[in-house]
């Protein structure tokens, strides 16, 4: 990631995974003006809420994601600032899917791990 701002350019992805199978994946960039790591783990949260069913197991090496989910940043009525837009997008995604918080499991995981350290860690 560039420290200049103006150059920065994020990129989003999930993959689900059936055992060792890929079963779907999505990636792309990440749309609008700011550019951070943050939003693009935001982004690829929401991604997979509006294209999935039933109940999530998501992991990600977002520590910030983690602590977000967990302290129900996205139930909240009111946003703080920072990530606002996509946070209220998440809380939309889910209530269009007839669910709740709580059909959405966010897991922390170390990142670059192998496949034999990532199923380990199911």
């Amino acid at each position: 990631m560039s420290s200049v701002r103006r150059y920065r350019r994020c990129g989003w992805g999930w993959v689900q995974m059936t055992g060792e199978q890929v079963a779907a994946a999505a990636r792309g960039p990440l749309p609008g003006p700011r550019q951070t790591n943050n939003r693009a783990e935001l982004w690829a949260l929401l991604h997979i809420i509006q294209h999935s069913t039933g109940r999530i197991i998501y992991w990600t090496d977002s520590a910030v994601l983690c602590r977000g989910w967990y302290n129900r940043r996205f139930s909240a009525k009111r946003h703080s600032k920072g990530n606002s837009d996509i946070r209220r997008r998440i809380k939309q995604a889910i209530q269009q899917r007839g669910g709740d918080h709580n059909d959405i499991m966010v897991k922390h995981t170390r990142s670059h791990l192998s496949l034999e350290g990532s199923l380990e860690r199911q």
